[in-house]
């Protein structure tokens, strides 16, 4: 895959104009149309987020991660954390290595936040979510 593609093209579907103005609807159809290799850390919060193109974000997603676990987009530290967590047990159960690879980053962000309890308990939040998704 090519980081250079867009996902309306990887994907071969094109959502056309948004039907329904609101920020998020109007964001996620522009990334569409985004070359995957300029997705900001806060544009795979969003689009993780709303569980959109997974297959192609995660891993993106991952290897940022991997580097911070913190990596933080618009809301709070370790807010990109967060939505992969959340990514829900249809792709968690089809991607068993990303399953332990969260969950392993999970656990490294959470010995960084130690005195951050707002961070600890969105951290924590969000891992009450993917315990749900095993």
């Amino acid at each position: 895959m090519s980081k250079n593609r867009t996902l309306t093209q990887i994907e071969s579907e094109d959502w056309g104009d948004p039907t329904y103005d609101s920020y998020l609807v109007t964001t996620c159809h522009r990334l569409r149309h985004k070359p995957l290799s300029d997705f900001s850390t806060e544009d795979l919060r969003i689009m993780i987020g709303q569980k959109f193109s997974l297959r192609y974000l995660m891993p993106i997603a991952l290897k940022l991660l991997e580097d911070d676990p913190l990596a933080e987009g618009d809301l709070f530290p370790g807010d990109l954390l967060c939505n992969v967590l959340k990514a829900g047990s249809e792709y968690y159960d089809a991607n068993p290595k990303v399953l332990a690879k969260a969950n392993d980053l999970l656990e490294r962000a959470l010995t960084m936040v130690e005195h951050d309890k707002i961070v600890e308990n969105s951290l924590l939040e969000a891992h009450a979510v993917f315990m749900g998704n095993k």
